[in-house]
C-alpha cells in the first residue's frame, strides 16, 4: 500500500479507537445524587394514594421508595428518596401532603462513605475486616479463606453464573456424620444497594465456622442442621452498585431499550 493509504488507514483504527474510548468512558460514569433528598409524609386519603401511585407509574425516575417496597402505603410513614425539593414541593404541595427532610443531600452520604471505605482493607485475614464493607471479590475471597479454615464441616462450590458470568457462590456448612434433613438457608445480597444484607451474612457465617467446638449452642447447630450460605446472590447489581450506581437495587439483566435490571424478589 502507498504511504497515503496507510495513513488513511491508520487514521481510520486510531479514530475507531477513540470512539470505543469515549464510549466506555460514558458508560463506567458513576452516578451522582447531588441535592437529592430523602423524605419522608404520611399518606391520609386514598385519592392521595391513588394520585401518588398514578405520577410514579408514569415516571419512575421521581421517585424511589425505601419503605414498603415499590408501593405507596396509606397511613403509614413513606420514605422517599426523591430527585430535588423542588420537585416535592411541586408534587405533593397539590395533594396537602406534607413532608419532612430526613437526608438534604444523599451524596454527602455516599462520598462520607467512600471516604471510610479508601482508608480500610480488603484482605481477608485482617482482623478489622468487619469494620467496613467489602466488594464482591473480597466476600468471595472471606467467604473461601473461612471454609478453608474447617474443611470438614465446610464445603465451598458455586451455584452457578449470573446473568454478567459472575459466579454465586455457596457453602455448605454441617457437622452432621450423615446428610441432615434440616437446612438452613442463609442468602444476602438480594436487593444490591442493602450492602450491610451481605455483610451480616458473612458474620453470621464467620461466627458458625469460628465458635465450632468451643461455643455449645453453635456447635449443637452445627450437628444437627446443614447451612446453605449464599452471602451475595445478586453479584451483578452488587457490583453496579460499587462502580457505577451506589444505590441500583435490581440485577442487570438487559430488559431492551436501554433498560436493565429485574428486582429479584418482585420479578
Amino acid at each position: 500500500k502507498s504511504i497515503k493509504e496507510m495513513r488513511g488507514y491508520w487514521s481510520l483504527v486510531c479514530g475507531v479507537v477513540l470512539s470505543l474510548y469515549f464510549v466506555c468512558a460514558v458508560s463506567s460514569k458513576v452516578q451522582r445524587y447531588d441535592n437529592e433528598p430523602l423524605i419522608e409524609f404520611n399518606i391520609t386519603t386514598q385519592q392521595q394514594l391513588e394520585l401518588l401511585q398514578e405520577i410514579h407509574e408514569s415516571d419512575p425516575s421521581l421517585f424511589d421508595i425505601w419503605s414498603h417496597g415499590s408501593q405507596f402505603v396509606l397511613n403509614k410513614t413513606n420514605q422517599v428518596h426523591i430527585t430535588s425539593l423542588r420537585t416535592a414541593v411541586r408534587i405533593l404541595q397539590p395533594l396537602n401532603i406534607y413532608y419532612n427532610i430526613l437526608i438534604p443531600n444523599i451524596q454527602n452520604l455516599i462520598d462520607t462513605q467512600n471516604d471510610v471505605q479508601s482508608n480500610t482493607t480488603n484482605l481477608a485475614d485482617d482482623p478489622v475486616w468487619f469494620n467496613s464493607y467489602h466488594t464482591y471479590e473480597s466476600i468471595v475471597a472471606e467467604l473461601r479463606r473461612l471454609c478453608n479454615l474447617a474443611p470438614a464441616i465446610c464445603k465451598f462450590v458455586s451455584i452457578g453464573n449470573s446473568i454478567d458470568n459472575r459466579q454465586i457462590y455457596t457453602i455448605h456448612l454441617s457437622a452432621t456424620s450423615t446428610p441432615s434433613p434440616y437446612k438452613i438457608w442463609l442468602s444476602g445480597g438480594q436487593h444490591a444497594r442493602e450492602w450491610i444484607s451481605p455483610a451480616t451474612v458473612m458474620y453470621l457465617t464467620h461466627n458458625l465456622i469460628s465458635n465450632f467446638n468451643s461455643n455449645p449452642q453453635v456447635t449443637s447447630f452445627l450437628n444437627t442442621f446443614e447451612f446453605i450460605i449464599t452471602p451475595i446472590i445478586n453479584p451483578d447489581g452488587y457490583d453496579y452498585s460499587w462502580t457505577n450506581s451506589r444505590l441500583w437495587r435490581k440485577n442487570r439483566r438487559n430488559n431492551g431499550n436501554n433498560v436493565f435490571g429485574v428486582d429479584l424478589n418482585r420479578n
